[in-house]
């Protein structure tokens, strides 16, 4: 199932949500990073639907805070990651970059290290670890007996985040 199809189908359940289709990538930061993300996060659920059966969708959502949310509704399982995640991840591993590639450790190393490649592993290790993450909650929603709409999110009322909250 194609990107525009997932967010037809994650409509039907959320219908008020403002949700950025492909051909509205330009709403993000950088086009070209959220595109990236966009990649990884298709091939994870492409792998798990094929491995597991779970019938998992993802959309993108308008929406500036740092999140992402699992739901599970009836038998479709659905993860929505806020434009605001992905376009405050960004500056984050290029500041980390930036950093790691002035440490003493690395420039004394000798070993040629191409910023570009370290990019492109922090945006595959990011992007996994965002899809694992709400994979997690996915399954637990899938072995809950409770009935109707499951969702697990980390949006507090505090601003802190606080991890015995989130488990």
């Amino acid at each position: 199932m194609n990107y525009n199809q997932n967010l037809l189908l994650i409509k039907d359940h959320f219908p008020n949500t403002d949700f950025i289709s492909e051909e509205d990538f330009s709403l993000f930061d950088n086009e070209q990073f959220a595109k990236k993300v966009f990649n990884y996060l298709c091939e994870s659920v492409d792998n798990i639907n094929n491995k597991l059966q779970l019938n998992i969708h993802f959309g993108f959502r308008f929406n500036r805070t740092f999140n992402a949310t699992a739901y599970h509704k009836e038998d479709v399982n659905i993860i929505i990651v806020n434009h605001g995640l992905i376009n405050q991840i960004e500056p984050i591993i290029e500041n980390s970059l930036k950093t790691f590639l002035k440490e003493g450790f690395t420039v004394s190393s000798g070993f040629p290290i191409d910023k570009n490649v370290l990019m492109e592993l922090f945006v595959y290790l990011i992007s996994s670890y965002l899809f694992y993450h709400e994979l997690g909650h996915i399954i637990q929603f899938n072995f809950s007996k409770e009935e109707g709409i499951a969702t697990f999110n980390e949006e507090y009322s505090s601003s802190e985040y606080k991890e015995k909250n989130h488990m």
